[in-house]
């Protein structure tokens, strides 16, 4: 395959940073269509008025502020921000007579005795017992002001209701609202906001940029976080608090993950362009959620009916995606999106790395160990893909459901031949050849549904199927043995919630929730023959209630219980949370967060060559035996400051997870084969500090934690946890000049805890069995990590498409960083000897991007 070098990256990256377009004349309405798609807003206007109407572009890219200035100077209309999602568009000068229009509620209740103000010229009316009202001799260019005691203030143009008969109506909002408010907008960068529940908001649409990243990758962008990263650098194994992966519940619309990761495990599984906003909670989860002891992430989709047609597409060094949202009707619409991987095409230096990373420590990178005089060959393929369909269905104001359906798939072969020599007569020498594969994929469809009952009342509805498949056949060609692996999850669930509004202080919010998980692992080896098959079953009922209460001192407490019965054990589990928020002034606030969680799931490691040693780790479920059901308590402390373009956030934490099991901690010593149960107890401090300055911001996140596991029956019983990263440091800075943006970023963290042979008798029973000879369990450090990253993107119009020229380089500096150390025994010329293995970080590694929008 043709083969792309770091020149050619750096000359395609600059072609596309360096296009410069002249100023060009186009339709008002055009471009106003061009704001909408790349601001996300909406102008309301008679087509009639601008459909001859022509702008010239600016030259640069301007703010929606500096557009909207700009439109006011340079074209004969009016432009009133009606909120941050609507303006506007009025012709200058223009008058009518009459106005009438119709007001309603949410559930479509009249609204009466609402004031309908014209302030230009101080006309009022008030709404009839129908919601009617009429005003008179009204400017076209005027906004009416719409009030009410129970419903929110509401700025209207005039010109939207146009004397139509019947009259036109107008939808009111009830005052009453979630409990759910941004306190720190802007953390680290832009769409990175802090929330009174604990919880980090992320919005994609309105993510700036970070260190490294050449897409808003969710399972990147969380690891600047301080208490959140990766100690083995992949996104399938985030580890929030000290816990493991496994311990982190995932869900995409509301339908649980248990993939998230491409080319297994370097980047994110979840398309950044279709999702819409995630929620990252490290403490303080509603109850409504079970699962997950240490975390959640939770990915949502769009969830409004799309208006109309717009979509993208984009190609890096990886891969390339596109996707679409449309409606069909008023009432139905479909987002879809596609992406995979390009190395079918041709191979880049990014994805070579990506390629060594991944597979370092497998059978994928068997062949570089070969010796040339060896008549082995072997040959590999590797790809990946995702697909997403949603359905948009609003039967009304008040009834919608939407439909999900999605694939991930990541598939590796290794086609390894022998050549078969003929001593007698070198023609007739053969090649035999067998091809190794691993397939991993998850299939999943849900249902969401939304009722609004009345003002009060609603009814949340959510319904999943997903599949979890991994799939290897591992071939020897010495031995002519083939090993199949399979792990499988099935999982469906149910949950109907109910929030009632009970004012504008207190809402309540109760459910229920029944899932169904089955796990199966399978093994079976051709020669000798064996196979094994287990298969376990689950069956989880939960109810929840909790309270969100809000005073008028800016005090916020959301208190709440969740009661869950396993059916399988007849065994009754109640977990209490409480999440309180007091803001002390406009500057500071506090929060204290306590949970109580369990989970029947985990991932075990029985053999690091399980899965050709790419995907080592299995699914499992709880049996009340060899895996228990996982418990954890947590609580936190916050204190928030928030002014004057500076955040400082320090939170104090103490987390302990109990029955746990020595083989889902990753064990690479003597403890692998052991069947060990305990607990792990952590204690930390997380500090985040981010000051901006115009256009320049800097930001620094810095965690502390303290992070043991304890195994009763192990002398000492104490030992540092796999994840006991004692320090970690992050430093950002971002800077954005007219169309370009800039991020630099410095990583530094303690490295992992390991273990080493014993230097006095590293190898036991000679003669015998022989075994490597341990040191106490983790008694020894890897080096610290550290990592330059950088980020830039350059954006413009090309014709009507807003483009995006983008180009990251991780590991700037080239860092030798080892991410893991494990010894394994070998023998030869019945001599034995240890082998010390490294598992390495990703080099220098470039990625340029391009992507259009419409």
């Amino acid at each position: 395959m043709p083969k792309i070098n770091l020149k050619q990256i750096v000359v395609i990256f600059f072609l596309f940073s360096s296009v410069l377009f002249a100023q060009e004349r186009v339709s008002l309405v055009d471009f106003l269509q061009e704001i909408e798609n790349t601001h996300d807003v909406r102008f309301s206007y008679r087509n009639s008025d601008l459909e001859s109407e022509f702008v010239l572009r600016p030259k640069s890219t301007l703010s929606l502020p500096e557009l909207i200035s700009f439109l006011r100077s340079n074209t004969n209309f009016s432009y009133t921000i009606l909120n941050d999602k609507n303006i506007a568009v009025i012709a200058r000068g223009k008058t009518t007579n009459n106005v009438c229009g119709r007001l309603v509620g949410n559930m479509g209740e009249p609204i009466s005795e609402a004031y309908i103000i014209d302030s230009k010229v101080g006309n009022n009316t008030i709404s009839d017992q129908d919601g009617f009202f009429n005003l008179t001799e009204v400017g076209v260019d005027a906004i009416l002001t719409i009030r009410h005691l129970g419903y929110e203030e509401k700025l209207i143009p005039a010109s939207y209701f146009n004397d139509e008969k019947p009259c036109k109506n107008a939808l009111l909002n009830s005052k009453i609202q979630l409990l759910t408010e941004v306190i720190v907008q802007n953390v680290l960068t832009s769409g990175l906001n802090l929330k009174s529940d604990g919880s980090l908001l992320i919005k994609t649409k309105d993510y700036g940029m970070l260190p490294g990243l050449i897409e808003p990758d969710i399972l990147q962008i969380v690891q600047k976080l301080p208490g959140i990263e990766s100690i083995n650098e992949t996104v399938s194994t985030i580890n929030i608090r000290g816990g493991t992966n496994d311990q982190n519940l995932v869900l995409w619309d509301g339908i649980k993950m248990y993939q998230t990761g491409h080319f297994f495990g370097l980047i994110s599984s979840m398309n950044p362009y279709v999702t819409e906003e995630i929620n990252v909670y490290k403490n303080g989860v509603s109850a409504q959620y079970g699962d997950g002891v240490s975390g959640m992430l939770d990915f949502k989709t769009s969830q409004k009916l799309p208006a109309k047609t717009k979509g993208g597409a984009g190609i890096n060094l990886i891969n390339a995606d596109a996707y679409l949202l449309a409606p069909f009707s008023k009432n139905i619409g479909l987002q879809i999106s596609g992406r995979r991987s390009i190395n079918n095409l041709f191979n880049t230096p990014t994805y070579d790395e990506y390629f060594k990373r991944a597979f370092q420590d497998s059978k994928a990178l068997a062949k570089d160990n070969l010796n040339p005089n060896d008549n082995f060959s072997s040959s590999e393929s590797f790809n990946f893909y995702d697909l997403n369909a949603k359905l948009f269905l609003d039967f009304n104001e008040y009834i919608k459901f939407r439909i999900n359906i999605f694939k991930f798939d990541n598939a590796l072969s290794i086609k390894e031949s022998i050549k078969i020599i003929d001593t007698d007569d070198e023609d007739d020498d053969e090649d035999e050849s067998k091809t190794s594969r691993l397939e991993q994929e998850n299939i999943a469809l849900g249902l969401e549904g939304l009722i609004r009952m009345n003002e009060r009342w609603r009814i949340n509805l959510n319904a999943y199927y997903t599949n979890y498949n991994l799939d290897a056949v591992n071939f020897n060609l010495q031995s002519n043995q083939s090993l199949k692996q399979k792990n499988e999850v099935l999982e469906t669930s149910a949950k109907a919630n109910f929030n009632y509004f009970w004012n504008n202080r207190i809402n309540l919010n109760f459910g229920y929730q029944v899932v169904e998980t089955g796990i199966t692992n399978l093994q079976e080896v051709n020669n000798p023959f064996f196979s094994s098959s287990i298969k376990n079953v689950l069956t989880e009922h939960a109810a929840y209630s909790e309270t969100n209460y809000f005073s008028n001192f800016g005090f916020k407490t959301t208190a709440g219980v969740r009661a869950s019965y396993i059916e399988d054990f007849d065994e009754w589990i109640f977990e209490p949370r409480l999440n309180m928020y007091q803001k002390l002034s406009p500057a500071f606030s506090i929060q204290l967060m306590g949970e109580l969680k369990h989970q029947t799931t985990t991932q075990t490691i029985d053999l690091q060559e399980d899965f050709l040693g790419v995907e080592k780790r299995r699914w499992t479920l709880a049996n009340g035996e060899e895996f228990p059901v996982v418990h954890s308590r947590q609580a936190s402390f916050d204190i928030n400051y928030s002014q004057k373009n500076w955040i400082i956030n320090l939170t104090g934490f103490l987390k302990s997870v109990d029955e746990i099991t020595s083989s889902n901690q990753g064990f690479q010593d003597q403890l692998q084969f052991q069947k060990l149960e305990g607990k792990y107890d952590i204690k930390g401090v997380e500090i985040l500090i981010d000051k901006k300055i115009h256009d320049f911001s800097v930001s620094a996140a810095y965690a502390y934690k303290d992070n043991h596991i304890t195994f009763d029956s192990l002398t000492p019983s104490r030992i540092p946890n796999n994840q006991d990263v004692k320090h970690s440091l992050s430093l950002i800075t971002n800077y954005k000049i007219k169309n370009f943006k800039f991020s630099f970023g410095y990583q530094w963290r303690t490295g992992k805890p390991f273990t080493e042979p014993n230097t006095d008798e590293p190898i036991s029973n000679p003669g015998a069995f022989q075994t490597i000879n341990f040191q106490s369990p983790n008694s020894s450090t890897l080096p610290d990590f550290s990592r330059a990253d950088f980020s830039a993107d350059y954006q413009f119009f090309i014709s009507r498409f807003r483009a995006v020229a983008g180009l990251s380089i991780l590991n700037v500096l080239d860092e030798k960083n080892i991410l893991n150390s494990y010894y394994t025994l070998q023998t030869r010329n019945n001599i034995s000897s240890i082998q010390r293995i490294d598992n390495h970080s990703l080099g220098l590694t470039p990625n340029v991007s391009f992507r259009l929008f419409f």
